[in-house]
């Protein structure tokens, strides 16, 4: 059992599967568990394992899909009527909840040189990095090594490897300004925390005017960041990865919205 749950939560945070370790650290008098138990909780309620069902087990998931906490906390139940579960073992227990993936997506559509500074250096700084790109030669491990993940797919077809949440970051800067935009389009109707696009002011100008043409509102425009990253006069690559790292990290901090 020990050995399945360790291939499940290398699973997890191998493909940074949404879900939880709860781990029973102290008891004492009568309970249904034991000292060490563990427990996976997903965030669509399906667990692996067990810290000894009813009530205990039962409050322990709805704490988890409900709050989804962003860092480990310790909880208390006492088994009885009078305590915070309907059980009447009598006993304590006290439980440890790890979150064993990282919710901050970030999509860098656009392997080139800007996206392989940007793959290191906002994997440093805690984002979990996928790389999308349609040319093999640049989305690939020898390139990214720190990318959790890189993807080679059409442009077309983007929206189907991003996982849009209220905690994705995506980055467009692909090597063609007409995928830029097609790109923009594919995301921006979509739900995320933030939407970026490279680019000068002419070009961001031009495409904010394409869009505006093709029916997107200014409100949905204003969403966007860009010429994306902080203004700090940034130039090389190295440079354009720090000025947009700053401004993922604003966000995520909510410094500005």
């Amino acid at each position: 059992m020990e050995r399945a749950l360790n291939q499940k939560i290398q699973e997890i945070i191998e493909k940074n599967i949404p879900a939880y370790l709860v781990t029973i650290t102290s008891t004492s008098q009568s309970t249904p568990t034991r000292l060490g138990a563990k427990m996976l909780v997903y965030t669509d309620r399906k667990i692996y394992g067990t810290i000894g069902g009813g009530d205990l087990e039962k409050k322990i998931i709805d704490y988890i899909v409900l709050n989804k906490p962003s860092e480990t906390i310790k909880l208390d139940f006492a088994l009885s009527k009078t305590g915070n579960t309907n059980m009447v073992c009598g006993g304590d227990v006290q439980i440890l909840v790890e979150r064993l993936f990282n919710p901050c997506l970030l999509y860098i559509i656009g392997a080139g040189h800007c996206g392989v500074e940007l793959s290191q250096l906002a994997k440093k700084v805690g984002f979990y990095v996928t790389v999308i790109d349609n040319r093999k030669a640049w989305a690939n491990q020898e390139k990214h090594p720190f990318a959790d993940k890189i993807t080679v797919t059409p442009y077309k077809n983007i929206q189907k490897h991003i996982n849009f949440t209220d905690n994705t970051y995506i980055v467009i800067m692909t090597h063609n300004h007409e995928y830029d935009e097609l790109v923009l389009k594919k995301c921006l109707r979509k739900k995320y925390k933030y939407l970026g696009m490279i680019g000068s002011k002419n070009k961001v100008k031009q495409s904010f005017q394409n869009l505006s043409r093709a029916g997107y509102s200014k409100k949905e425009l204003n969403k966007i960041y860009a010429p994306i990253g902080l203004n700090i006069g940034s130039i090389t690559p190295a440079e354009i990865a720090i000025s947009i790292s700053a401004q993922l990290i604003a966000v995520k901090n909510s410094i500005f919205q």
